[in-house]
């Protein structure tokens, strides 16, 4: 099967191969050699310049490499062993490791958009591709490479989706780090232009998924989520409405009444990094979690109402529909998503 027809037969790899070439040029070998090391055993499948350099002194040789070892065969010869000189060994095992790395991030952006059938015109700004290559290059671990491969995608579908910013928290966290934040994400509740969770008493919103404060700190430190609660105004008097985003496609959608309410309470807040990668969590609509999100609305006199959504074609906007029906038909009304833009 040729590179031409393999592109015709999964399209959706050329987008990635266009996203890498300004950066690192044609990335074919690349992309195909980490997505043949999901399947079996690793192997090298290119020689560093070390070993060109090396083969300069018997032109006429030639040089194999298996299972960590070198070995050069000479015209009328058997094979014989070769080392290559401490630096240049060193630099060829330094380039292997960032290349089985980065196949292996890239491999994982394939496989998330394997079922994609249209992409953006527009590809991932230069600076932001070699700032992800150099991160990627530096990671072996599979769940963290997954994370890397599901970055590089969501940042091919909708290019500016992931800041620098971002890649170099998550550069800096561990496995057990990005678990942690995925425990916590699950429960986030977006808002505006932010994603929160609040703080009830013996942290029972957090009780379902084993989170507790020091988890927080901890993703504090990795620069996902704020150290300390704050106190944040969930609704404002001069403010018609409220829409509140808990779990996949779920809202709880509160009406301002008459006279205006402020509504404040403390939360857990996520930090700019965090609120980027919550993109790429399922997050979950606990019951439990979206009755005590309604309780605080209803202790200032609202009545918030539970329902889901459906995105508008601006992409700025969605159809709100509530659970509950009155007079037989559903209430809904049009309200804004967290990712529009400040008025």
């Amino acid at each position: 099967m040729t590179w031409v027809e393999i592109l015709a037969a999964y399209p959706f790899l050329q987008p990635i191969l266009d996203t890498l070439q300004p950066v690192i040029g044609d990335a074919y070998h690349l992309l195909l050699s980490g997505i043949r090391a999901k399947q079996k055993a690793r192997e090298l499948l290119t020689m560093t310049n070390a070993a060109v350099e090396a083969q300069r002194s018997a032109p006429h040789a030639s040089l194999s490499y298996q299972q960590g070892d070198w070995s050069i065969t000479l015209p009328g010869q058997h094979p014989s062993a070769f080392s290559l000189p401490p630096a240049s060994e060193m630099r060829l095992r330094l380039d292997q490791h960032r290349y089985e790395a980065l196949g292996g991030a890239v491999a994982e952006a394939a496989v998330e958009l394997r079922n994609e059938t249209s992409f953006p015109e527009e590809r991932p700004n230069q600076d932001w591709v070699a700032r992800y290559i150099e991160s990627a290059s530096q990671v072996t671990d599979q769940t963290m490479q997954e994370l890397w491969g599901r970055i590089l995608a969501g940042e091919i579908r909708k290019p500016g989706t992931f800041s620098l910013r971002t890649l170099h928290v998550v550069s800096n966290i561990s496995q057990v780090e990005a678990k942690l934040f995925e425990a916590f994400g699950k429960h986030a509740v977006l808002w505006k232009w932010f994603g929160f969770i609040p703080v009830v008493e013996n942290d029972e919103f957090l009780r379902t998924a084993r989170v507790g404060t020091g988890t927080v700190r901890i993703l504090a430190d990795c620069g996902l989520t704020a150290e300390t609660p704050a106190s944040i105004n969930l609704i404002l008097p001069h403010e018609e409405y409220g829409a509140f985003y808990y779990g996949q496609n779920r809202v709880i959608y509160v009406r301002q009444k008459s006279p205006p309410v402020r509504v404040t309470d403390n939360c857990w807040t996520l930090m700019s990094a965090g609120l980027e990668l919550l993109k790429l969590i399922e997050r979950e609509g606990n019951p439990r979690n979206m009755q005590l999100l309604m309780d605080l609305f209803r202790r200032s006199g609202l009545e918030p109402e539970v329902g889901s959504y459906v995105m508008k074609d601006d992409g700025k906007s969605a159809e709100f529909t509530s659970d509950s029906e009155r007079d037989g038909t559903a209430a809904s009304a049009t309200i804004k998503t967290p990712d529009s833009e400040p008025e």
